[in-house]
């Protein structure tokens, strides 16, 4: 076999993996969302060594400070996470829907940490919205490549107040 053929093989083959992503929803969304998370958390982790910890005790979250994934548990989350471990102990707590502290307490049971529960799930769920949402452009735009509803699902993630 020549070097062009081989390029050939290679290139024909390249182009089918195109082709098959291209058609695959699920699979699109899913390698977009884990970039951004996979970036999202070393520029955050990277961040939390700079910043300092708010001198508020009620801001930060100092059970299980050995976790590496402990900086992304401040204010609200660290209430979610008490509702998952303690229940509804106060009346301030009352402000908080009970379904996210549900699901941390039962992924909870797999993982034995609060903190990879709650990123687990928010990360699934991220990855379900940014699907979901891609299929609504789709539908709505009518459109039929995945290019532009992926163009326009990076646009709702990086910006979603625009």
């Amino acid at each position: 076999m020549t070097v062009e053929g081989i390029c050939k093989a290679v290139n024909s083959k390249y182009l089918k993996a195109v082709q098959y992503i291209k058609k695959r929803d699920v699979l699109v969304t899913t390698l977009l969302d884990l970039g951004i998370i996979i970036v999202g958390a070393i520029l955050g982790y990277k961040i939390s060594k700079v910043i300092p910890l708010s001198s508020n005790q009620r801001a930060n979250y100092l059970v299980d400070t050995t976790n590496p994934l402990n900086f992304l548990v401040k204010w609200d989350g660290l209430n979610y996470l008490t509702i998952a471990q303690h229940g509804y102990n106060t009346s301030t707590l009352a402000n908080y829907f009970p379904i996210y502290p549900l699901l941390i307490r039962i992924v909870n049971t797999v993982t034995n940490s609060l903190i990879d529960s709650a990123a687990i799930i928010s990360w699934l769920f991220f990855i379900g919205a940014t699907f979901f949402y891609m299929k609504v452009v789709k539908v709505f735009f009518k459109i039929k490549d995945n290019f532009e509803a992926t163009k326009a699902t990076l646009a709702f993630v990086l910006f979603p107040t625009a």
